[in-house]
């Protein structure tokens, strides 16, 4: 094995500098979704507690079985429920939005007079 020069040790150590840097700044990258799909989901969870009068852990059961049977990321969900709930002239597009619109219909035939479903 040939003897390293300083000037290849400084290189070798930049590299791994890089690397490593490179690792942290995706894990940040990861941990800001995280707390960002946090916030969606715990938005999702009061607006469903809010429509069904159902505590957060049925609200949290919903949203997962939901998620489960409609093989739709959670955060897809819940960001449907929540675009649906908040915006005037709501869009039901894909199936993420078709899903939350299911979990939300109960209510919507609630107030329409239609016969009522169990609740989630």
């Amino acid at each position: 094995m040939p003897p390293h020069d300083a000037s290849d040790e400084l290189t070798d150590r930049e590299r791994l500098l890089v690397q490593h840097n490179a690792v942290l700044q995706e894990r940040v990258a990861q941990l800001e979704l995280a707390v960002d799909s946090h916030a969606v989901v715990n938005q999702a969870q009061g607006i469903l507690m809010a429509v069904h009068r159902i505590d957060a852990d049925a609200a949290w059961a919903a949203l997962v079985r939901v998620s489960s049977h409609s093989n739709i990321k959670l955060r897809a969900i819940a960001d449907a429920v929540v675009g649906l709930m908040s915006t005037p002239d709501p869009v039901v597009d894909g199936d993420a939005a078709a899903a939350a619109l299911e979990m939300l219909l109960p209510t919507l035939r609630e107030v329409e007079g239609g016969p009522t479903p169990d609740p989630l």
